[in-house]
């Protein structure tokens, strides 16, 4: 049987990325506060009518003033209790009403979810062939035709970088929407440090070319730091992160990566010193195909990545948290739980 702090774990991994789950809980939560309200009026109204028809039913059958003291004493809290039991059984069987059928009210909701994710994702995968084959139609222009004039190949090379383009988008869109690229491949366990190492090393002629340092710091005082997940999906996603801290820092600033171990999670700290993120962009930059007013003045990337990064980090049951500053710079946060054994 899972143990009972991943199931936990599982629990708010769920509230934290699906919507839907959450609305249901808060839908649920607002229709039992709305009942117990009602409910508790109404039990006050009749507790107090039959209080006074106790009273008159006892005052006409007991002649002694201490006895019928004693009587309607006894019972009024026998009443008492059984309507309090009453109302306990209306609002659990309200509980259990609520939360079914707000599962049906929202179905249609997830549903038209679902279908517009496969169609994107339907959709990505059929534009990857057309975009594949106009790129090489131009390549072939290209390296074939001796005598283009230079706006021609102007043209041409332009065409190749937009075609580019498209293909990055239908591929972020295919691992945002596909289960399969999505999916973490439970039996690879990865060595958290190696696969940070190795992806800085992809980088590194990145931060070259622009001028910004890249560094990598191991907590001395860490174990030998395992996540269970894919390497692909994971190695992707750290790419993605140091990838966007490289472009958006200046020549002469730094991208600083930090691995260190808190309690069972592995906390990986992604800090730049580059030109930092709005406050009033920072709540969406995770979101599909936002970008920020300076990604679109510099334009670069689809805004997908981010989006990408945290369903990997959601697929681990992992945390990501942002934080930055305009012209200071920005901090991206990645906790994972540690493989154990």
């Amino acid at each position: 049987m899972e143990p009972i702090y991943k199931q936990y774990v599982a629990l708010a991994t769920k509230w934290n990325k699906d919507v839907l789950f959450r609305a249901r809980i808060q839908l649920t939560l607002a229709y039992i506060v709305v009942s117990a309200f009602i409910v508790g009026i109404a039990s006050h109204l009749l507790f107090n009518a039959l209080l006074v028809s106790l009273a008159d039913s006892i005052a006409d059958q007991v002649p002694s003033i201490r006895d019928q003291a004693r009587l309607f004493e006894q019972a009024e809290g026998v009443l008492e209790f059984k309507i309090i039991l009453a109302d306990i059984f209306i609002i659990v069987i309200i509980c259990v009403c609520a939360y079914v059928l707000t599962e049906i009210a929202l179905r249609p909701i997830r549903e038209a979810r679902n279908r517009e994710r496969r169609f994107l994702a339907d959709a990505a995968h059929e534009l990857r062939t057309p975009l594949s084959v106009m790129r090489s139609g131009n390549e072939v222009v290209l390296r074939g035709e001796k005598n283009l004039s230079p706006r021609a190949i102007r043209q041409f090379t332009e065409n190749i970088e937009e075609i580019d383009t498209l293909t990055r988008i239908a591929n972020g869109l295919l691992a945002l929407t596909s289960k399969k690229q999505m999916a973490i491949d439970g039996e690879s366990v990865i060595q958290v440090g190696e696969l940070l190492e190795s992806v800085i090393q992809r980088l590194r002629p990145l931060g070259t070319e622009k001028g910004v340092s890249l560094s990598l710091t191991i907590d001395a005082n860490i174990e030998k730091c395992s996540v269970r997940g894919d390497h692909a999906t994971l190695s992707r996603a750290f790419e993605n992160l140091i990838e966007n801290g490289i472009k958006y820092t200046k020549s002469g600033g730094s991208v600083t990566v930090t691995l260190k171990q808190q309690r069972d999670f592995a906390v990986i700290e992604i800090k730049d010193t580059g030109i930092g993120i709005s406050p009033k962009d920072l709540p969406h930059v995770t979101e599909p195909f936002f970008r920020s007013d300076v990604a679109r003045t510099a334009n670069e990337g689809s805004g997908l990545g981010l989006s990408i990064v945290s369903e990997t980090v959601d697929a681990l049951n992992g945390t990501l948290s942002i934080e930055s500053e305009l012209g200071v710079g920005t901090t991206v946060t990645v906790s994972l739980p540690i493989e154990k054994g």
